[in-house]
């Protein structure tokens, strides 16, 4: 299975690169630790909001999102189960909040997968830094497995909470 998603991860980020280098835009730039509470608030929300019919794991699957990646782990935290929707991958341009490209699973105890949040990734195609409420992207960054592109990535933790913060790449609280 690990071979099968990391090739439509590939094949999705290859498609997305390739149709959406023409519509490459500047995107705003901030330093890190630049963003208002308000905004991140707000923009908090309306993820969490655009994310809550995909609570379960078959809905996000029928909606277009396919498993990428196994349970995530590392001696900083979790991020769980990656799925990505292949037609939510853009480049460049203002960022939707309400249009995540990944959305985080985890396990809930009973043999299930909780919505744990959200990530953004974009790949890397020369693009400003990426931002989402005053918040930059990571990266640009090699891929994490064969096949991924360079990219941008942002973890929104929406449905629980992180001790290293909201935008963190890992979550203490999360794990396998």
């Amino acid at each position: 299975m690990k071979t099968m998603t990391r090739a439509a991860l590939a094949t999705a980020t290859t498609l997305a690169a390739i149709s959406g280098a023409a519509l490459m835009a500047p995107a705003a730039q901030a330093e890190p630790g630049t963003h208002d509470r308000a905004a991140t608030t707000s923009t908090v929300a309306q993820i969490r909001q655009a994310i809550r019919p995909y609570q379960d794991v078959t809905a996000a699957v029928s909606a277009g999102y396919i498993p990428v990646s196994d349970c995530e782990m590392s001696d900083q935290g979790g991020m769980g189960y990656h799925y990505l929707n292949p037609s939510l991958v853009t480049v460049g341009g203002t960022v939707d909040p309400t249009k995540p490209t990944i959305l985080l699973y985890g396990p809930d105890g009973h043999g299930g997968l909780e919505l744990l949040g959200a990530e953004f990734f974009q790949p890397d195609l020369g693009q400003p830094r990426p931002e989402l409420a005053g918040e930059p992207f990571n990266g640009p960054m090699a891929g994490h497995s064969e096949g991924m592109p360079t990219h941008y990535d942002l973890h929104v933790w929406t449905n629980v909470a992180n001790p290293a913060g909201v935008f963190s790449s890992w979550n203490p609280a999360v794990t396998c």
